[in-house]
């Protein structure tokens, strides 16, 4: 890390300083080889004698350092003086060094605590801002994988992760982390909901790297950024998102085809979503032939009730849509009908075609560039008895 010291481009230092502070607040929660006592009883760390426990030392010197209390510089060399061997007293040395505006004393401090382990939080934050500093964004994003390994919470201080998600070079490298599928994998994907629209972008762009270097994180963990996405209005990142991560077969545009994975409660909108109807039902069966699951609807009402949909993204072109469906007496029924339309509340339905040599329904629908993307619905018309649907597939006509 030695070397004369030069900013990344499009950080600002401010942005480096609110990282520092959000570092320091969460790391001060992650130090390790804290004793179990002071770790769960803190304020017994206020009472104990410094030269007597070297844990509550340790714990009183990080607790002055997330209130930025002027003694921490004090306790901090204290600590070290105390147990030289215990990697966590240098690193709190240096980020009261730090604080105290001594940073070239403060990097004898750090290089010292990495010599002696880089399991401790301060350690791992302060070469992560080296590494920013410096454009090393592969030495910034290994000490980031090390500090969300500890605290995964950290994830949501978008001062810490925005440097390194902002830039190709930054993704780049956070990629390059993701490829070991580490824990905080799953969080990465998942806890999205409060991220702005270009934090949401830059984290979709990562993980759809991820995702074409061979790392498939599958439909679970990948739908709450795909509905973020959505919600956005981010429709083709979307898509990508999901196509990359949520493997769907070379035969049809649509997922989950024959119901595998369907779920009744379950409300992503790139998969099956079902409407809760007063006057219509559905419930889901294992298929008599085959794999997969086929749906049985039944319906009171006067005219056609939406059960189900999914958003399509597709080329403009042309499509053949086809299904099976069948009455109470094992015969093709006609009931479900479909509808293809920029709206998720469509009634614009339209029936399908029969054709006795696949023993399919099928529909032509137009995909234009009316909308990015186009809501297939799923409708049962009036009539009485069960109609079983099974067998879906959406592909093109070429």
């Amino acid at each position: 890390m030695a070397g004369a010291r030069r900013s990344r481009p499009g950080i600002r230092p401010w942005q480096l300083a609110l990282a520092a502070g959000c570092i320091a607040y969460g790391a001060a929660a992650t130090v390790s080889g804290v004793d179990r006592e002071v770790k769960f009883r803190p304020t017994w760390a206020r009472v104990l004698p410094n030269g007597l426990a070297v844990k509550a030392l340790l714990t009183k010197t990080q607790t002055a350092l997330a209130r930025h209390e002027p003694g921490a510089l004090d306790l901090a060399r204290a600590a070290v003086a105390r147990a030289p061997l215990d990697p966590t007293g240098p690193a709190l040395l240096g980020s009261a060094l730090l604080a105290a505006g001594q940073p070239a004393e403060a990097d004898r401090a750090f290089r010292v605590a990495g010599q002696m382990g880089w399991r401790v939080a301060f350690t791992q934050a302060y070469w992560f801002q080296q590494g920013l500093l410096q454009g090393d964004v592969r030495v910034a994003a290994i000490r980031l994988d090390a500090l969300l390994r500890q605290s995964p919470d950290l994830m949501h201080n978008a001062a810490l992760m925005a440097p390194l998600e902002a830039t190709p070079e930054g993704r780049g490298a956070m990629v390059q982390q993701l490829l070991g599928q580490p824990d905080w994998l799953e969080a990465y994907a998942g806890d999205v909901a409060d991220l702005p629209q270009a934090g949401m972008l830059a984290r979709a762009q990562v993980l759809t790297q991820l995702a074409q270097r061979g790392v498939v994180a599958g439909c679970e963990t990948i739908s709450p950024a795909v509905e973020r996405l959505i919600a956005l209005g981010n429709l083709a990142e979307a898509n990508a998102l999901w196509s990359g991560h949520c493997v769907r077969g070379p035969a049809t545009l649509l997922y989950d085809g024959d119901f595998s994975h369907a779920s009744l409660l379950q409300t992503r909108s790139f998969a099956w979503t079902f409407i809760g109807q007063d006057d219509a039902g559905v419930m889901l069966s294992a298929r008599t032939t085959g794999p997969g699951q086929r749906i049985i609807a039944q319906s009171s009402a006067g005219d056609t009730r939406m059960l189900l949909r999914q958003l399509v993204f597709a080329a403009p072109g042309h499509y053949l849509l086809r299904w099976r469906a069948s009455g109470d007496d094992g015969r093709a029924s006609n009931r479900f009908v479909a509808a293809f339309a920029c709206s998720p509340a469509t009634d614009d339905w339209q029936n399908g075609q029969w054709d006795p040599a696949s023993h399919h329904y099928t529909l032509a629908l137009t995909m234009d560039a009316a909308c990015p993307a186009r809501w297939l619905a799923l409708g049962l018309a009036p009539g009485t008895g069960n109609t079983v649907l099974e067998d879906v597939t959406l592909s093109a006509i070429k």
